[in-house]
């Protein structure tokens, strides 16, 4: 397991009391000497630690706005305007 998803699942725990004293108070030292930690504490605080919705919400609408899409190019010929797809 990632450092990083080891992370997460410790400030879960830290945020539903899941662990022990110890646990926590190392927790909140760390907080004290990192500031991106103290950050991630207080905003899944406010925001509430289960954010899977919001994630898949996300995932979704990148998915889409890098999604490649057909444009129409015009070429201009002497007479005539031929609508060719591509990409």
């Amino acid at each position: 397991m990632g450092a990083k998803k080891k992370d997460i699942l410790q400030i879960d725990k830290y945020l539903k009391g899941q662990l022990d004293a110890k646990a926590m108070h190392d927790m909140e030292r760390r907080a004290q000497d990192d500031l991106f930690l103290m950050d991630a504490l207080e905003g899944f605080e406010k925001v509430g630690a289960d954010q899977q919705a919001n994630l898949a919400d996300l995932e979704t609408r990148l998915a889409n706005r890098v999604a490649k899409k057909k444009h129409a190019v015009f070429y201009y010929g002497a007479y005539y305007l031929w609508p060719h797809v591509c990409c």
